[in-house]
């Protein structure tokens, strides 16, 4: 079974995450889609009282994370606060 851990910052470019982290761990990017793909990790944000999901996504040929969409056209993934 897959571990739920809480993504509750990040670190960023001005165009995309480079680590995630929450309380006890942090992770690059492509560690955590590494871990997503092969099942041993699910990630997770809670925004607004809603638990949503963390997945992994492609454009162009390049593997992100983004988080699933609670609204139209908002990835509440990339709004989290920077790592500490």
């Amino acid at each position: 079974m897959a571990q739920r851990l809480q993504v509750t910052y990040v670190d960023k470019t001005s165009t995309s995450i480079v680590n995630v982290g929450g309380d006890g761990w942090k992770m690059a990017q492509s560690e955590a889609i590494i871990k997503i793909l092969s099942g041993s990790i699910k990630l997770y944000i809670i925004k607004y009282g809603k638990t949503i999901d963390v997945e992994v996504a492609q454009k162009d040929g390049i593997l992100y994370l983004k988080s699933q969409k609670y609204s139209i056209g908002k990835d509440y993934l990339l709004s989290l606060p920077e790592c500490h």
